[in-house]
């Protein structure tokens, strides 16, 4: 959900959320190692661009 006005009327079905798969998810795509492999990889990404634009 992209949009306060979404999670708002998502509410009513708060009680159909898997708790185990949305742990899974997060702990999936937010853990500290995936956060640190994201944000270096996205520093990596940064370096090229400004090499390129220096050549």
């Amino acid at each position: 959900m992209h949009h306060l006005d979404e999670i708002v009327q998502s509410m009513p079905r708060i009680g159909e959320i898997d708790r185990e798969a949305t742990r899974l998810h997060v702990e999936q795509h937010f853990s500290a190692q995936v956060m640190a492999e994201n944000y270096a990889h996205i520093y990596q990404q940064v370096i090229a661009m400004s090499k390129e634009k220096v050549a």
